[in-house]
């Protein structure tokens, strides 16, 4: 098991979870991610869960060396 990938997996988890929870309760002028013209704050928590399910997903896998 690739300790790394799992270390870094749960904390990807941990941090998508936090910025959506601040994204819900903060009032919507306070967190900001713009691509183009548009305020998209759910992309970073989306992209850092799906970082840290792919992460989680590979640690399993041994290493070839």
């Amino acid at each position: 098991m690739n300790k790394t990938k799992l270390i870094w997996g749960v904390v990807c988890l941990v941090l998508a979870a936090v910025i959506e929870i601040l994204n819900l309760t903060l009032p919507p002028e306070s967190t900001m991610f713009y691509a183009g013209e548009e305020n998209l704050r759910w992309v970073p928590a989306v992209v850092l869960a799906i970082v840290g399910i792919i992460l989680l997903a590979t640690a399993r896998k041994k290493e070839n060396s």
